[in-house]
Formats: C-alpha cells, structure tokens, sequence
C-alpha cells in the first residue's frame, strides 16, 4: 500500500532459500516487518528500495542468517547487498539480528533532526534497552551508513543509534560518502578488522561547520571471542582495476582494507573529509544506479579509502564517554591499535576531541594511540607512510579532560613521534606519541583566493611556520592530487599551532596576492601574532567581512591607532586584525584572535599584497618639521595618480642615536618611534601602489562571511566573488612608468623640500605570473 488505509504487516513469517531477496518494498508505504526469520538468503534479506515512502516502513525484531552473494552475481564489479539494505529511512529498527552476512548486516539511511550535531549526551534522550539494540555478527561490515541526503548538509545533523557489531572481516560502522554532520551513539563494536571508520564527502571547500560526535561508544580488539588461527586476515573490498585481482577484490574475498595485513585490529580509523563522491548516489553525472553504492571507479576502493583530495576546510570529531578495551600491540603476532589515522588520509588531520575515556586493562598501553607515519596495505596506494602528510605533521588530537592520557584535569595534546616539532617542553614520549599535558592546539589556516589549484601554474610548495617561544619550525605542503580521479587541490595551508604563541611564516615561493587567513579558535583569550617574511617590497591591506581595516588598525600609524603606544609592532593583546609592516626587515605582522564562531569560519581575514615602487628619500629637514600630508599631496600630483595609492611607510630621523624607529612592544622605554635630540635630516619610505579597487577585495572577504552566516559556501572555485587575476602585467607596466618619471624628475622641486639623496625600487614582477601557456597543438595531417 502507499498511504491507503491501515499499515500493511508481515509479521511471524520464516523465508528460506530466497534468490533474489526475501522482502522487497519499492514504491509502498505503512509496512512493518516484525519477529520475522530470513534464512540463506541470496542478496538481500529485507530491501527498502528507493521509491518507498520516508520513515513508513519498521523493522522489528526480525533475524536474518546467513545473507549469501548470489551464485549468478557478476564478479567484475562490487555491487553491495546487506541482510538489511534500507534505502529510506525507517519509522522503526530495533531489536533486529543480521548473522553471517558475506557483505553488509545493515546498510540504512541515517536518521536526520533539524540542528547542528551536539556534542556530549544531548539529544539522545533515555537510554536504550538492551532489546532495542540492533545487532550484526560475523559479516563482512556490520554496519554500513549512507549518505543523509539532508537538506543543510553538510552542517545538519544525521544520527545513527543502536547498534552491536561483533566479528566484521571488515568495518564494523562504516559511513561512505556521507554528506552530513553525523552523530553515533549507544554503539558497541568488538573483534572486528575497523571498529569505526567515517569517511564524509563535502564538496563545498568552503565550509567550516562539519562535525562528527560520538558518545557511549565502546570499541574492544580481539577478546576471547578472537583466536589466534582464526580470522586473522580482513576481508573487504579492494582495488579490482588491478591486473588479476578482480574476481577476488570484487568479491572481497581477500584483505584489501587500507591497514590491510599489517595490523589486526583497529578500534577507530580518525575520520576523512573528500571533496569527491566515491558511490554513484553522490555523484551528479550519474543520474540513477543500483544499487545507490555502486563505486563510480575501481579504483577508489575499498570502502574507507580517501577519494579526491581534501574537502571541507574545517571540521571536529567530538569523542565522549568512549571505552576501549583489548587492544594488543601483538595480537596473534600483529600489532593492533585503539585509535590511528586513516593511512590514505594524506590531505590534513582535523581535531579530535577526547573526553571521558575509559581504558580497560586489556588495552595496553603501546597499542592504545598509533599517531604515526604508517603506509597501510597493498590497496593504500597514496599514504602517509611515503607521502610528505599534514595528517601526521599538524594532527589536533585534544585530551580535553586527561582521560584519554591519563594527563589529569588540565588535559593534553597528543603528538606523533613524526612531528618532534610539535611538541613542547614538559611533553613525554612513550609508545610512539608526545604527551604534553596543559598544551593546546589550534588550527591556523592560509588559503589564497583567486590561485585556486595547482592547475593554475603556481605551485605554491611548502609553507614553514617557526615558534618563537622555542624556535622549532613545521612545514605545510597542503592537500595531494586523487590517485583515482584527478582532482587538483586547493592552494591552502594550514599548521597546528600553540595559542598565546609568536609565529614566524616564510614562503619559499612568490606569495600571490590575495590571501585569506583563519584562525579556528572560538576563545577571545587565544591569540597568535603571526610575522610574514617577504623577499620584495610590497603594501599590504587588510579586510575583515568586506570592510578594509584602515589607520585605526595599523600599529605603525601614530595619529590614527585605535589601540595606544603607535607607532609600534601589534602584540598578541592587541584586536583581531591589528596589522604593521616593517619596511627595514621587509616583514608583515598580523594579530589574529579567537573569537565566537571561528570554528565554523568566521571573522576570516584576506590580506592583499599589492605591488610597489619604493622610493626612499632623505630630505634635509630636521624629522621634527616633516609634513607627510604634503608630500604625499606633491607626490600624487607630480605622477597624476589618486593620493590613496601613497603611503609613507617609515620616517626616521638620521642625526643621532634614537631616530625615529618602529620599536616592538615591551622596547626599554616603550615610546615606540622615539625622536632623537637633534636631526637635520629626515629618513623616509614611501610606497607607490599598483591601482586598486577596494570593493572586489570586500567583496572576496565578506565571501567568508557570508558562508559562515548562510551555510553556503562563497568561496569555491566557481564563486564569482573569489575570482581574482592576481598580479597582472599591465599593472607591472604602469609602475614601470610611475618609476621613471620618479628617477628623471627633480625631486626637490616636485615637492617642495631639498631632496639629499634618492632611490627607486620596484617589485619585480616576473617571478610573481604564472608561466606562459603552451602554443596550440598544429592540427592533424590530411
């Protein structure tokens, strides 16, 4: 039935042998299944097809045992079946056994409420009976959780509640391709190859607001219910474009996971964000397929494989009120872990939050937490045991109340043995990780709006970032290609870095020239003052949410600083966006603070680079009668340019010992620019700009705001408001221009004032476009 009249009901009834599954609804609605036995079913036992009614149909306390693969089934692809395989989501599962099914116990449709996924026991209401509990043994993946579909992905909430696994060749929870934020809870996973792996796909690069949170999780290795000689190798789904390999990769008869035979147990793969959908469901060139997880390509498998390169620009997984247990770091002589990175995840490591962990004795401690570098199996044909991986360099792993180390109330970080730089002192080693109790980490951000991909030319390379507290530096080389489907990446960086903390930034390519900074901390009390070495001379504006933060926000501008004690170098106490540039050391100093919201992208701020000609000038005047409004009025008017375009960027007195200088804060006297006794001579440099147009820079700034606000992304690839030519050349050649009429003029007559000596320096601008494109092909011979 489809909404007529009264539920219809299959109830008491015993299927055997079934070919092509026992129970299929496709189109009906108002249907329970209940206290119902399926037995040696080929495929599917209980399907849900795609055209049943949302949330009509329950399943109640039904078994099914022994869900075989078809004798018929095409060995040359994978093509998913489960003992229940429910397509839509369901007005009731509980209570129901999936038993020695050759692939999937449950594969469902997630449960989806309105809201952000809480962290913590919100929203799951009372406790469930043990007799709720759905249960899976001795499958290939126990449980199998599909993309929500829900409107407001990837910020809405999916939940998934209920379930035992036990005895999985392969995964026991496993979520491929999910498009929401995703919750699970009441769940207890044992003796399984994966205990937890969520693999989410958020093709909007722009978002910040995806989450995973699970809580009252309990994950255990190998128990008695494990022995040695028996099931010791996974069985799962593989690569099966491989020469040779696909009859037993298509049918996952052999171990093809991405640990492969180099671990037996893994409690918790972290958690994997792709910008590419992997199941044809996901993917919009494929407008119908069955079943809807069919894999687009052979060669993205197995299941928990990375797929394109690196999605959502930030997300969290919340972890609470977890056990672990039987954990082993030699189990039947291999080592097993509790928690560990996905090996294909070579893109970045989001931050895992750990609270309210329990570790039972059978989880030793040298097979509790394995952080590092590690290259998988056979089937991890990008990994981080080869690559260069932010996962393992900038991991956020957060023991939030020292359960997770044993660290006490004050928590701690975690840091892998690979990432020495990371650690701080006071941290201890053992077992393959740093312990640092009362360190925080937090994830700083740099992307470059307008040099999208690599496609573009310009290969940004590795981004260092040094720690001025103890000098120990750390390298960002951003997100990889796809191994399957090329999928060029984003030009971003990004860096774990310790808050209330001075970093050094050096790029080793020519900066772009817009860039875009995040700082994901939501605390205002957490700041980083971030020093940005340049090669060149350039001017640097900054904007907060489509407005350009002006003299009120330059540290060096003694008239119009908001914040006192100008001119100086910004400081950590100073507001978000508090900016100066030294033109000596040729260095550019940001504040960036934490602020509410931040971890879900907001209060980002683009920086623009603009190119210069440098003119650097000692006037004989004492510094004291120095008129910078006028020269700069003379200026413009001698190169028939906007006096926005000018901008005197050092003044210094040349007689005597004090000068005037750009002084850092907590300089003995703290006068910041200090005027000497006497000078008869004036110092400066002054900086004559390419033209611009601060609207479209507002208008790439606000973008961020925008998606942070909307939860809609402003700042992808095809957003028109992120486009940006970059630097250009016909802006090259009118600096050109400005800069000889500079050199050949008379100078003390263009402005009023003797000119003692002079010098013109421009940003030079060949290093900074991109290489020429290549001559078209010459057509085909006749």
């Amino acid at each position: 039935r489809r909404g007529r009249g009264a539920a219809s009901a299959v109830a008491r009834a015993s299927f055997g042998e079934s070919q092509a599954s026992a129970i299929v609804t496709n189109g009906a609605g108002d249907l329970e299944v209940s206290d119902c036995v399926f037995h040696a079913t080929y495929r599917s036992a209980f399907w849900v097809a795609e055209r049943t009614n949302e949330g009509t149909v329950s399943a109640v306390r039904n078994a099914a045992l022994g869900t075989l693969r078809h004798p018929s089934e095409d060995n040359g692809y994978v093509r998913q079946f489960g003992a229940f395989f429910l397509e839509k989501r369901m007005a009731a599962l509980w209570g129901n056994v999936a038993a020695g099914s050759t692939d999937t116990g449950f594969v469902l449709r997630p449960e989806v409420r309105g809201g952000a996924c809480a962290a913590g026991a919100a929203d799951d209401g009372a406790p469930l009976a043990l007799a709720q509990m759905n249960e899976a043994v001795g499958c290939m993946t126990g449980v199998f959780v599909l993309r929500a579909k829900a409107p407001g992905a990837p910020a809405a909430c999916a939940r998934v509640r209920g379930f035992k696994v036990w005895k999985a060749a392969h995964t026991a929870l496993i979520t491929v391709d999910q498009d929401a934020s995703l919750r699970v809870s009441e769940v207890a996973v044992a003796d399984s190859h994966i205990g937890v792996s969520l693999n989410f796909h958020v093709a909007d690069t722009g978002r910040s607001d995806h989450r995973a949170v699970l809580h009252n999780v309990t994950i255990l290795g190998s128990t008695a219910a494990s022995v040695c000689g028996k099931s010791e190798d996974c069985r799962a789904y593989g690569d099966f474009s491989l020469d040779g390999s696909t009859p037993l990769a298509a049918q996952g008869a052999t171990c093809n996971s991405v640990v492969g035979l180099g671990m037996r147990r893994v409690g918790v793969l972290l958690h994997v964000v792709n910008r590419l959908a992997k199941l044809c469901e996901g993917n919009p060139r494929l407008a119908r397929c069955r079943p809807p997880t069919l894999p687009v390509k052979e060669c993205l498998m197995p299941w928990e494989h990375r797929f394109g390169t690196l999605g959502a620009k930030y997300s969290e997984a919340h972890w609470s009120a977890v056990t672990f247990g039987h954990f082993s770091r030699s189990d039947c002589g291999r080592p097993s872990a509790a928690v560990m990175h996905n090996p294909t995840a070579v893109d970045a490591g989001y931050p895992n939050l750990f609270s309210d962990v329990v570790w039972l004795p059978s989880a030793e401690a040298d097979a509790r937490l394995r952080l590092e570098r590690f290259g998988g199996g056979p089937a991890a044909a990008m990994n981080c045991g080869s690559l260069e991986c932010d996962t393992v360099q900038h991991a956020v792993v957060a023991d939030t109340d020292g359960s997770l180390t044993g660290a006490g109330a004050g928590g701690a970080a975690v840091v892998s043995q690979d990432a020495p730089s990371q650690a701080v002192a006071g941290c201890s080693f053992a077992a393959g990780a740093f312990t640092c109790p009362g360190l925080r980490l937090r994830r700083l951000h740099w992307e470059f709006p307008g040099i999208l991909t690599v496609e573009t030319g310009r290969a940004l390379g590795r981004f260092k970032a040094q720690r001025a507290s103890d000098g120990r530096a750390t390298f960002s080389r951003g997100p990889h290609n796809s191994d399957c489907i090329p999928d060029p990446p984003e030009q971003r960086r990004a860096w774990a870095v310790v808050p209330n903390t001075d970093y050094a930034l050096t790029m080793f390519a020519s900066p772009p020239k817009n860039h875009r900074v995040f700082f994901f901390a939501d605390d205002p009390g957490e700041s980083v003052l971030v020093e940005l070495f340049l090669t060149q001379p350039f001017r640097l504006d900054v904007f907060l949410n489509g407005a350009k933060l002006g003299e009120a926000f330059d540290a060096t501008d003694a008239s119009f600083f908001a914040q006192g004690g100008a001119p100086r170098l910004p400081t950590r106490a100073d507001a978000h966006g508090t900016y100066a540039f030294d033109p000596q050391a040729r260095r550019f100093y940001l504040t960036v603070r934490g602020g509410a919201g931040q971890t879900r992208g907001r209060n980002a701020l683009t920086l623009r680079m603009l190119q210069v000609v440098q003119l650097s000038l000692t006037l004989s005047i004492p510094v004291e009668q120095f008129d910078g409004a006028n020269l700069i009025a003379n200026l413009a008017t001698l190169l028939s340019i906007d006096p926005s375009r000018i901008k005197v960027v050092s003044v210094q007195g040349v007689a005597g010992a004090g000068g005037r200088r750009l002084a850092a804060a907590g300089d003995a006297g703290a006068g910041g620019r200090g005027l000497a006794e006497a000078s008869n001579s004036t110092s400066l440099i002054v900086h004559v700009s390419e033209a611009f147009d601060d609207g479209e820079t507002a208008a790439l700034s606000n973008a961020t705001e925008v998606a942070a606000t909307n939860g809609t992304n402003a700042t992808d690839a095809n957003a028109t408001a992120a486009d940006d030519d970059g630097f250009t050349e016909e802006s090259a050649e009118d600096l050109a221009a400005l800069s000889l009429k500079m050199s050949s003029a008379n100078l003390s007559d263009a402005l009023n004032t003797t000119v003692a000596e002079s010098s013109v320096t421009a940003t030079s601008l060949s290093s900074f476009l991109p290489p020429p494109s290549p001559p078209p092909s010459p057509p085909p011979s006749p």
